[in-house]
């Protein structure tokens, strides 16, 4: 019967989660973009990508690592510099998290009202990149591409666990804006091995 067919979500069969977080994330930090906007920045990302990766579309289905976001983010960046807004992204300082709510914390104090971040989690054996709007000192606010809730420090984990989300705090990515135009090496993430995929 029809009615029970289900649905598939957009995320089931690609691993474009990495793209639309920085979608998600230039859109809180400039709300007037239009949709129009948007669908031009969305494009350009994955023809950026496609470029970059010698025109594999492997990124559809294999997903996106820390490296590939920076990227985005820099072209980004580049789009809103014609709009005269400013975008800069830095790693989340590196420094080993004893807890999770040491890099709630970390995360917290990192971030103001002209910023989010763009985090990796694990949900079962699942990687996925999301944005992080609001961090308070128990809860996490999304804006997830694929509904993912908020995230509570008592449902996250550093380790693997079947029945928390894992954060994976090496791959955060602080993203802001800036009155003024950055230095080109201020926007730069330094260099990392960065070879995982979501």
């Amino acid at each position: 019967m029809k009615t029970q067919i289900k649905p598939m979500r957009q995320g089931a069969c690609d691993r474009l989660c990495g793209a639309y977080a920085v979608l998600n994330a230039v859109s809180a930090l400039s709300p007037d973009m239009t949709v129009s906007d948007k669908n031009i920045l969305f494009q350009a990302m994955l023809h950026g990508i496609a470029s970059k990766r010698q025109l594999s579309i492997d990124h559809l289905w294999a997903g996106l690592n820390g490296d590939d976001i920076d990227f985005l983010l820099d072209l980004a960046g580049g789009f809103l510099k014609r709009r005269y807004e400013y975008l800069t992204h830095h790693r989340l300082r590196r420094r080993r998290s004893a807890s999770v709510s040491e890099v709630f914390s970390r995360l917290r104090e990192s971030m103001d009202k002209s910023s989010v971040a763009i985090l990796r989690v694990e949900l079962l054996d699942s990687k996925h990149w999301t944005v992080a709007y609001k961090v308070g000192k128990h809860r996490i606010r999304l804006l997830d591409s694929a509904g993912l809730g908020d995230l509570t420090r008592d449902r996250c984990s550093l380790k693997r666990d079947n029945f928390k989300t894992r954060l994976l705090p090496s791959y955060f990515r602080i993203v802001q804006m800036v009155d003024d135009e950055p230095e080109p090496s201020s926007s730069a993430s330094p260099p990392l091995a960065d070879k995982s995929a979501s």
